[in-house]
């Protein structure tokens, strides 16, 4: 983890109602195998409500994902395209291409089982 001080005055936009992309998976406990996914958009919560039922969802024996849904434009007069910010995990059934998102599944797999609690 890096932290760094910054001007909160830097954004030029903010965004009150934020739709999390949430992947439940089961299985894929063996190399050869793939996870079974269920995926679901959320709306009108925050991260830790979304969390906190993911974890509920998956009942110890799955791991979770949730990702920010966003859009953007390749290019200046190209339509908005659906994207995805991952914020906690990644796809599971991805095969990590950089050293973050091999860190972000190891994290997912560690998360397992365990439950993490929001007041």
């Amino acid at each position: 983890m890096r932290i760094r001080e910054v001007d909160e005055r830097d954004s030029s936009w903010e965004d009150h109602n934020p739709v999390f992309r949430v992947y439940l998976f089961r299985g894929g406990e063996h190399p050869d195998t793939s996870w079974t996914t269920w995926t679901y958009d959320v709306e009108d919560a925050d991260l830790l409500g979304v969390a906190q039922w993911a974890q509920q969802e998956v009942a110890g024996s799955g791991l979770y994902a949730v990702a920010l849904v966003g859009h953007a434009s390749a290019a200046p007069n190209e339509p908005l395209r659906k994207g995805l910010v991952w914020l906690i995990g990644n796809d599971a059934n991805g095969e990590p291409l950089s050293p973050r998102e091999s860190a972000a599944r190891k994290r997912m797999n560690e998360l397992r089982g365990k439950s993490i609690t929001f007041r």
